[in-house]
């Protein structure tokens, strides 16, 4: 099955993911196959999300969180 959309985010070098998780509302609407982080460089990583939609969808909603990490912590 080939994906649906293709999300390609450039984030500056001020911000560097480190965790990543995908959760899925309603699993009989949409299945994801591969939710991580990869490595481009030393410097890069980008953010890698497959998913399978199983039923049409009319709504859909992404929601981001950035939590900034705690110096010493």
């Amino acid at each position: 099955m080939e994906p649906l959309f293709l999300l390609y985010i450039k984030v500056g070098s001020f911000f560097k993911f480190l965790n990543v998780e995908c959760d899925i509302m309603d699993p009989q609407i949409i299945a994801t196959e591969e939710c991580r982080i990869r490595a481009f460089n030393r410097s890069e990583n980008y953010l890698n999300i497959i998913a399978n939609l199983e039923q049409r969808v009319t709504k859909l909603k992404v929601s981001f969180r950035f939590i900034k990490r705690e110096r010493g912590g």
